[in-house]
């Protein structure tokens, strides 16, 4: 499976990420993710946290992707949570919640067993939504 994104006079990133059975996922979410991140992995049930933390994995990683700074940059410094529809937010940039709202992000599952994010930044508020196309190659 493979991930594209193209914009038009904006920055843009994406990640796609395989769910993966033998990864440490609260290991990881100590090491990178922020104390509020970590609760909010920990409030789901055992059975989704995986998945919830695979879809804040990619939301930063695509974020990262957009800015260039890729994962040189401290994950920590990025902080999303979600919303009682379970829609991905980005929170702050560096604790800075007027800059999360510059962005727009996209987190969904395309197949079973994948979570993917697109990330866009515009110049301005972003009140509009992103036009996600699905093709299939065979």
């Amino acid at each position: 499976m493979a991930l594209y994104g193209f914009t038009y006079q904006r920055i843009i990133g994406v990640d796609l990420e395989y769910i993966k059975d033998n990864i440490d996922y609260k290991q990881l979410a100590k090491r990178f993710f922020t104390t509020q991140e970590l609760q909010l992995i920990n409030s789901y049930p055992a059975r989704e946290q995986k998945t919830i933390f695979f879809q804040l994995w990619t939301a930063k990683e695509a974020y990262l992707k957009a800015t260039g700074d890729g994962l040189a940059a401290s994950l920590d410094t990025i902080e999303f949570t979600l919303d009682n529809n379970s829609e991905l937010n980005l929170v702050a940039i560096k604790q800075d919640q007027a800059q999360a709202s510059y962005w727009l992000i996209d987190n969904f599952i395309p197949q079973d067993n994948f979570v993917a994010t697109i990330a866009v930044k515009n110049n301005s508020i972003i009140s509009d939504s992103i036009a996600t196309k699905f093709f299939e190659y065979r």
